[in-house]
């Protein structure tokens, strides 16, 4: 009959333990970057609420936004608040790459926010002086995906 060990027995149940940890720590590591790939949606998704009630819950959004359906020339305080609104536009969707590139957001999540960039820039004008004259001051990523994409051809 073969003795049992105490120390080998010891260490044996200890390297089962330290394997537990490392397998709780991966589930708990999992569970973080899921949380946090939902924070982040969901801080994006207000980022987009907000942008969208400025333009369409204020006086100066609809304003603007008739005399540009209407092709209406804008007064010097209309075209301030249009390049504020550009900006935050922009840098809304500059955040949204970025949590691409560092694997928050998915190829699918980004593909439809190209789809909205595409039709947003390529039917706005104001929008494309916006970022001819601003580009410099945005990510140089995200510039080149905004280039790429205004660079593309097609209609409204």
């Amino acid at each position: 009959m073969k003795k049992i060990n105490l120390g080998q027995a010891f260490s044996i149940f200890a390297n089962f333990g330290i394997l537990f940890g490392i397998l709780l720590l991966v589930y708990e590591l999992n569970q973080n970057r899921v949380m946090t790939e939902a924070q982040t949606r969901n801080a994006i998704t207000q980022s987009i609420i907000g942008l969208t009630e400025m333009i369409t819950q204020t006086q100066m959004g609809m304003t603007i936004y008739e005399k540009r359906l209407n092709n209406e020339p804008l007064t010097v305080k209309e075209q301030y608040w249009q390049r504020g609104a550009s900006r935050a536009a922009f840098r809304h969707w500059e955040n949204a790459y970025f949590q691409y590139r560092t694997g928050l957001f998915s190829e699918e999540e980004l593909h439809t926010y190209r789809v909205y960039w595409r039709d947003v820039t390529r039917c706005r004008a104001w929008q494309q002086e916006f970022w001819a004259n601003t580009k410099m001051q945005f990510n140089p990523h995200f510039r080149e995906e905004m280039d790429l994409i205004m660079g593309e051809m097609g209609g409204c």
